[in-house]
């Protein structure tokens, strides 16, 4: 994962973005946002906000809590949304369900 740690890092680091890179995180690098920046902006420290961050499934990774997530989506919305932050199996009962208006 690319690390800004100042806004005079070039454009190559916000390139570098893949897709194993959370929403948040280029969403962050695309708004040139060091992590502190991203903290103040959120009310949260510097440190959880790399957790949030982070791709799913890394050791560290954190979701953001109920008084965090608001003030993400309503700084990134749409880039970033809650549901960026979990895994969600798909429920066979879901797929096979019959699409409206046709006879189970």
């Amino acid at each position: 994962m690319a690390k800004v740690v100042g806004k005079t890092q070039d454009m190559g680091l916000l390139m570098a973005a893949t897709a194993k890179d959370s929403a948040l995180d280029r969403a962050r690098l695309e708004a040139r946002l060091t992590y502190e920046e991203l903290g103040q902006a959120l009310g949260c420290s510097t440190k959880a906000a790399w957790r949030y961050c982070l791709p799913r499934g890394h050791r560290d990774f954190r979701i953001p809590p109920d008084s965090v997530m608001p003030r993400i989506v309503e700084r990134f919305f749409p880039e970033v949304q809650p549901n960026d932050f979990y895994e969600m199996p798909v429920l066979a009962a879901v797929e096979d369900a019959p699409a409206s208006g046709e006879a189970a």
